[in-house]
Parts: C-alpha cells; structure tokens; sequence
C-alpha cells in the first residue's frame, strides 16, 4: 500500500488526473513486481518510474489542454472603446 501512495502521489501532482495517476501507477507497480528481485530501493524506484512515465504521457498530452481560460466579453464593441 505504501508503494502506491507513493507512486499516485507523484503521478497526480505531475499529470492533476486522477485517472492517469492511476493508470500510470499501476503499469508500474506491475512492472515492479515482475522485477522484484533486482529492486534495491522499492520506494525511489517507483517514484522515479512514475515520474518518467507521467512526464512522457503529459508532454504528449500537452496539446489536449487549454493554455488558459479566455474571459468572456458582453460585446465585441466593448474591446474598440477606450
């Protein structure tokens, strides 16, 4: 359990979807434990798996995302007055 605490922590902070933070930690945790034996470190290793990952799949995501909100305007006249 502690494994994935650590691992969701950080692909949430990293990705802010929840989905994908649960996605990501679990293909690495089952990547973990098919290679259980060569793990020194099961916590860093994780989360630096993690990271990797997320970071590669919100880079290829990145145009998804709206850069910022735009405000509404009432009028388009509204812009032209000063």
């Amino acid at each position: 359990m502690e494994l994935w605490g650590t691992g969701f922590r950080v692909a949430y902070r990293l990705s802010g979807n929840r989905a994908d933070a649960e996605d990501m930690t679990a293909d690495t945790l089952a990547d973990a434990l098919r290679g259980w034996g060569r793990i020194r470190e099961p916590t860093g290793w994780v989360a630096r798996v993690v990271a990797r990952r997320t970071l590669r799949l919100v880079k290829s995501h990145r145009w998804l995302r709206p850069e910022a909100e735009l405000p509404e305007v009432a009028d388009s006249t509204e812009l032209l007055r000063w």
